[in-house]
């Protein structure tokens, strides 16, 4: 027992030193931030910590702690009027007054001779008494919250009971910084995300539900440079159409009916993102006549349609391990590649497309004979193809709930918002102009109204600003991608300044929304990225400016890299085999 407690107090003496190293470096701060450019008090040499040898400082003696001058306040107590201030609500302050009257009686407090009333804390220092004067309270809470660069509510407390003292102060510095604009729009959140998984309907057969993306560029070639992925969520077959970007909605319109309606007829339900192909009123309007629901994710928020967005992903790795070092021959793998994914087993349904749709697997081995495993008759084969599909079925609902649960150990409890309630919006998608860094930009703005609930899909629409709305934003948004504002107390905190609403700026060229990264390539300056912005135009921009974007890690997942360097490294290398080629043709 003796040998454990030495260990224990070393402990505890170094717990102690630290917070009082941690003190000193924010009385430094507030001192030379309020009192620059005026000549300020030393400070005793005890006062100063030296945290690099570890030295605990000598223990000041009540009567020198009385003695020595104090370091510099958060106020200027000669200049500034808190003085009088403090001196005229101790009158009507019900304790401090009664404390005034009769200081004798009460030993842990004293009386000084402007009328100030001090406190002695348990480290035997004097602190000034505020009284009951909300306006004066929050001017001393935002004052410090302020020197301390709007740190939490915790180390705001701290840094007030080095000057201040009053009942509630604890409390009231808890409200105040979880009210603070300021810090809901600046501060990074460290909780899970909200937004439990709620997953689409599943389809009862082949074709029922489809979900569509378009995946590119691709090097042009036979007229085509982008990739049409059209998926059955049923069954997962899968039909691959190259087209180009100068399509209008309405030469894709053609396009769907020839190869996917001839063949399978109307879906009930499409699934997609907000491209601009889909969100084009001939295309809307084209379903609403053919009767299929348009079901398309929220802003910023892909995984509305993570089936297809798997599907691209591994459609890139076969692309990879298929196409010729030029990349131009993507168009004539196209089909030999969708036969290859129909003809694989998919993870969720068990089977393999082929066996769902047509009941068989098709054969590309020329000399293969079909065994007795071959349905005879066709009451034989009919019975097989819908034995198939209900065990897909059954197996589709067992891979959703599995997904379910492991997406919503990721997650909280959804954060449900009312009808009016007012919320700040996620930065991580919004490019501001180039004069503006990544790093030092809100992580929120706002507050916004909400317009509509829907707490059945985690998704809300806002009362958004002029600014975003002429950007063609989408108003709503998944719950993941908002905060709840928390209202400032005008009783408790009166006069409280606020933060004025988010600058957009001018610059209606380059602050727009990103919805995806299409590209990318490499010149003199580094990597560039081909970005497609809310409004429909595409620009090349360097990494820096696109490497804290959402957007560029769902590019790296579907690039099949994991992180930036895969990717250089992968250019590098594609420029190394094209300079080799290059000298072997001389």
């Amino acid at each position: 027992m003796s040998a454990i407690q030495p260990r224990r107090s070393a402990r505890l003496n170094d717990k102690r030193e630290q917070r009082e190293i941690e003190a000193a470096e924010m009385e430094e701060a507030a001192a030379n931030k309020m009192t620059e450019g005026t000549p300020q008090p030393k400070v005793p040499a005890e006062f100063h910590r030296q945290s690099a040898r570890r030295e605990r400082p000598q223990q000041l003696t009540l009567a020198q702690s009385l003695t020595a001058p104090k370091p510099v306040t958060p106020f200027n107590m000669e200049s500034d009027d808190i003085t009088d201030r403090i001196v005229a609500g101790i009158a009507t302050d019900p304790l401090l007054s009664v404390i005034k009257k009769s200081p004798e009686k009460y030993k842990a407090f004293s009386v000084d001779s402007k009328g100030l009333i001090t406190k002695e804390t348990h480290l035997g220092e004097r602190v000034t008494c505020i009284p009951n004067d909300r306006k004066l309270i929050t001017r001393v809470i935002n004052r410090c919250h302020e020197i301390l660069g709007h740190y939490g509510e915790q180390r705001t407390s701290e840094y007030i009971r080095r000057w201040y003292w009053w009942p509630a102060l604890v409390k009231d510095c808890k409200a105040f910084c979880k009210s603070c604009q300021t810090c809901a729009t600046s501060k990074t959140s460290t909780t899970k995300p909200s937004g439990e998984l709620h997953s689409l309907p599943i389809p009862v057969r082949p074709w029922q539900s489809i979900g569509m993306d378009f995946v590119g560029p691709f090097p042009e070639a036979k007229g085509h440079n982008y990739l049409w992925v059209v998926l059955c969520r049923m069954t997962s077959m899968v039909h691959l159409i190259p087209v180009h970007t100068t399509m209008s909605a309405t030469d894709l319109s053609w396009i769907y009916v020839r190869d996917i309606v001839r063949l399978h007829g109307l879906p009930e339900s499409i699934v997609s993102d907000r491209d601009s192909k889909f969100t084009s009123k001939w295309w809307k309007e084209l379903h609403h006549i053919l009767g299929t629901d348009l079901l398309m994710s929220t802003s910023f928020h892909p995984q509305t349609d993570g089936q297809v967005e798997r599907m691209n992903r591994n459609i890139g790795q076969i692309f990879r391990s298929s196409i010729s070092h030029d990349q131009k021959n993507w168009v004539d793998k196209c089909p030999l590649i969708e036969f290859a994914i129909n003809s694989s087993v998919a993870a969720a349904t068990k089977f393999a497309p082929f066996e769902l749709n047509y009941g068989f697997m098709p054969s590309m081995i020329r000399d293969s004979k079909i065994g007795d495993s071959a349905h005879k008759g066709v009451r034989a084969f009919a019975d097989a193809a819908l034995l198939n599909i209900a065990a897909a079925h059954d197996a589709i609902i067992e891979a959703r709930v599995a997904q379910t649960w492991h997406a919503n150990k990721r997650r909280q409890t959804d954060t449900r918002f009312e009808i009016g309630d007012l919320v700040f919006l996620s930065t991580k998608n919004l490019n501001l102009p180039k004069d503006r860094a990544r790093k030092l930009c809100p992580k929120f703005i706002g507050p916004y109204k909400v317009l509509e609930a829907r707490p059945a899909t985690s998704n809300y629409k806002l009362e958004l600003p002029a600014a975003l709305l002429k950007r063609k934003i989408h108003p709503t948004f998944h719950v993941g991608l908002l905060r709840p504002y928390v209202a400032s107390d005008d009783q408790a905190f009166p006069d409280r300044s606020t933060p004025k609403p988010y600058d957009f700026g001018i610059d209606d060229k380059h602050e727009w929304f990103v919805d995806e990264i299409l590209g990318h390539r490499h010149d003199a300056g580094g990597l560039e990225f081909e970005v497609r912005w809310s409004l429909g135009d595409t620009t090349w921009e360097p990494y820096e400016i696109c490497k804290d974007l959402a957007a560029m890690d769902r590019y790296l997942e579907l690039q099949g890299a994991k992180n930036i360097e895969d990717l250089r490294q992968r250019v590098r290398a594609t420029r190394k085999g094209r300079s080799s080629g290059d000298r072997i043709a001389q």
